[in-house]
Order: C-alpha cells, then structure tokens, then sequence
C-alpha cells in the first residue's frame, strides 16, 4: 500500500516535470501563438550556447529531440489530445535545427526565425507527412524538417548576399 503511494506520487512528478519540458517552462500555455513564443524562447536560450563547438550544440540538440519525442507522446496521449499546441518542444528544437546551420547574428537569427515559422506552420512536404502521424515522432519531427529547410535557405542568403 504505501508502495503504491509512493509509486504514484513518483508517477505524478515525473508527468509534471514532463509537462514543464514539454511547454519549456509552461511557455506553451501562453494563449496565443505559444508556437512562436516558444520558438522566440528557444532563440533566447540559443544565445547562451551558441559559442559552444558545433559537436556540443549537435549532442543538445539531439538530447533534447530523444527526450522531446518520449516527453511529447506521454503527455500528448495522457492527456488524449493527438499533438496539442501546448506542446512547444518541437518548435525549440527545430529552431535550433535551423540556427544551428545559419551564421551567428540577430539579423540571421531573425530571417531563420521567420523562415521557420512559415515552414512550420505551411508543412512542406514530409514535414506534412510526419505532421498526420499520431506520435512523439510526428509531433517533433515536422518541425525538425521546417528547422532544416529554414536553416537551408538562409543558408543560400548568406553565401549569395
């Protein structure tokens, strides 16, 4: 019996901390637009690695994608809602998907910001794909696409600029 208290409890913070990574800090609950106040947060804590190497950048961006994916599927499907827009995980790490490939500086930093909401929100193709899947996979994977096409195209702005 107490055991099982204990297991509960335990149960309880671990989908309560979920929940905190998730939303990054319950950012996702903003009422509106919380995808691109997530996406602008993500930009904020960009600012304090972005001077690490690129393998360091590389080993958070994929930790925080394992983790977004497993965090956003037991939340998304506790709460029976197939990819909520509370969710905002996915939108960090595709941002930094696509600061990751652009040159560092607010003007950069602001056109992948801009290039990735629009990808994110029209889902080119397999961003689409991904985006119908009812997953932790479909929901950080759609925006992992929109961070790579965004950071592709500022990519070509910057070598032809």
């Amino acid at each position: 019996m107490v055991l099982n208290f204990y297991l509960i409890k335990t149960l309880e913070m671990l989908h309560k901390f979920l929940e905190l990574f998730v939303t990054c800090f319950k950012i996702g609950y903003i009422p509106i637009a919380p995808g691109t106040f997530g996406t602008i947060f993500s930009i904020l804590i960009w600012f304090f690695i972005e001077s690490y190497s690129l393998l360091i950048k590389s080993l958070i961006i994929i930790i925080f994608f394992i983790v977004g994916v497993y965090a956003s599927e037991i939340i998304s499907k506790k709460n029976n809602i197939k990819d909520p827009a509370y969710i905002v995980i996915d939108e960090f790490v595709g941002m930094w998907i696509a600061l990751l490939l652009i040159p560092n500086g607010l003007n950069w930093y602001f056109l992948g910001f801009l290039f990735f909401r629009f990808f994110d929100i029209i889902k080119l193709y397999p961003a689409n794909v991904f985006d119908k899947r009812d997953s932790g996979i479909g929901i950080m994977f759609d925006d992992i696409i929109a961070g790579l096409y965004a950071g592709l195209i500022v990519q070509l702005f910057w070598i032809f600029l």
